[in-house]
C-alpha cells in the first residue's frame, strides 16, 4: 500500500501542520509515522520475549490482549500517516477520500479496542448458565422434571446472552466494514494523487480502482449480511479480479518509478500543485552572485543602521537637555 504515495513533497508540504510533543513542535503525519514504528517494533520485540521465554508465562491473557492493541494501533496510525498527506493534495476528490479514510479509521478502531478488552462483557455478567440435571435419576420423574427446569432456564440464558452477542455481532461487522472502506478509500486517494498522464499508468490505476471498488463492494455486502456463501461462478469470478487486482497495485507504482527515472522528472505524486503537471527535477539555475551589488547592499543596510541609531542618540540627548531646562526653569519659579 505504500508504494510511491508517500512522497517527499507531500511530507514537506505537511511541514506546517505541527502539534507540540515534548515542548517540541512535530509535523502531524510524522507523529503517526513514528507510532506506526513504534508499535510494530513492540509486537516484534514482543514476539521474541514469547518465543525464548514464553515458558515462564502462566496467563497468555493480558500478553494477548497487548500484541492485539499494539497491532491494531500501528494499523490505524500507518493508514491515517497516509492520509494525513494525501489530504493536502490538490485533486478535491482525493482530498474527500482521504478525510473520509480518516474517519473510517476511527470508526473501526473503537469497537476492536472494546472487543479486545472485554468491555462487552458486562453484558453477560448477570447470565448464569444452569447446571444439568444429575443423571443417577435417569427415568424417574423427578430427572424429567429437573431436565424441564434445566431447558426454561437454558432459554433464559440464551436470551440473557442476547445484548453481549448482538453487540459482538455489530461490532465486528462495523471493523470488517470500516476496515475495507478504509483501505479502499486510502487506495482512492493515493491513485488519485499520481499526476502522470501516461497511457500504461493511466490504465493501471483505472484498472487497480475498479477492481477495489468491486472488491471492496462485494467484502462489505458479504460482512454485513454474514452470510459468505457464494456459488461457484461467483467465487471465480472475485478471484480473477483479485488476481488482476493485485497485478496493478504492484505494476502501478513500479510504472510510476520507472518514468520518474526515464524522464528526469522529480515527483509524479501529487504534492499539492497542479495535477496535470509533472514538476522537474533540475531546478532553475540560480543566478550569478554580483558582488559588487552584494556590497552595496550591505552598505546601505549599514548605514541605515548606523543613522537609526545615531537618531535614537541625538533624540535622547535633546529630551535629555529640555527636560533639564524644565526643571530648572521649575525650580526658579
Amino acid at each position: 500500500m505504500y508504494n510511491v504515495l508517500m512522497d517527499k513533497e507531500g511530507a514537506r508540504k505537511n511541514m506546517g501542520k505541527t502539534i507540540m510533543v515534548g515542548g517540541k513542535e512535530l509535523p502531524i503525519w510524522k507523529i503517526f509515522l513514528y507510532g506506526t514504528i513504534s508499535f510494530f517494533s513492540f509486537d516484534a520485540l514482543l514476539g521474541i520475549f514469547l518465543i525464548l521465554c514464553g515458558s515462564a508465562i502462566d496467563d497468555y491473557t493480558f500478553v494477548g490482549k497487548l500484541a492485539s492493541t499494539t497491532s491494531i494501533l500501528g494499523l490505524f496510525c500507518l493508514l491515517t500517516m497516509n492520509n494525513i498527506l494525501r489530504r493536502e493534495s490538490k485533486d478535491k476528490v482525493a482530498r474527500v477520500s482521504a478525510t473520509a479514510a480518516i474517519v473510517m479509521n476511527v470508526v473501526w478502531i473503537i469497537p476492536w479496542l472494546l472487543i479486545v478488552w472485554s468491555c462487552f462483557d458486562g453484558l453477560k455478567a448477570k447470565c448464569v448458565y444452569p447446571e444439568y440435571p444429575s443423571y443417577r435419576s435417569y427415568g424417574t420423574v423427578e430427572y424429567e422434571n429437573a431436565r424441564t427446569e434445566y431447558e426454561r432456564k437454558e432459554d433464559e440464558y440464551q436470551k440473557c446472552l442476547e445484548p453481549y452477542q448482538d453487540a459482538q455481532e455489530i461490532s465486528w461487522k462495523i471493523i470488517g466494514d470500516g476496515i475495507v472502506a478504509a483501505v479502499f478509500l486510502t487506495l482512492l486517494a493515493n491513485y488519485l494523487s499520481i499526476k502522470s498522464r501516461a497511457t500504461a499508468i493511466v490504465a493501471m490505476k483505472v484498472v487497480a480502482l475498479v477492481c477495489g471498488a468491486i472488491l471492496a463492494l462485494f467484502l462489505m455486502a458479504q460482512i454485513s449480511s454474514g452470510w459468505f456463501s457464494v456459488d461457484e461462478m461467483t467465487s471465480k469470478l472475485i478471484a480473477i479480479i483479485g488476481i488482476v487486482f493485485a497485478f496493478s497495485v504492484v505494476t502501478t507504482p513500479i510504472l510510476v518509478r520507472g518514468e520518474k527515472k526515464k524522464s528526469g522528472k522529480n515527483e509524479m505524486v501529487d504534492d499539492g500543485g497542479d495535477t496535470n503537471v509533472v514538476a522537474q527535477v533540475a531546478e532553475s539555475p540560480k543566478p550569478a552572485i554580483d558582488r559588487a551589488e552584494l556590497r552595496r547592499e550591505i552598505e546601505l543596510e549599514l548605514r541605515a543602521q548606523i543613522e537609526a541609531e545615531l537618531r535614537e542618540k541625538i533624540e535622547k540627548e535633546v529630551r535629555a537637555e529640555i527636560e533639564a531646562e524644565y526643571a530648572a526653569k521649575k525650580d526658579g519659579e
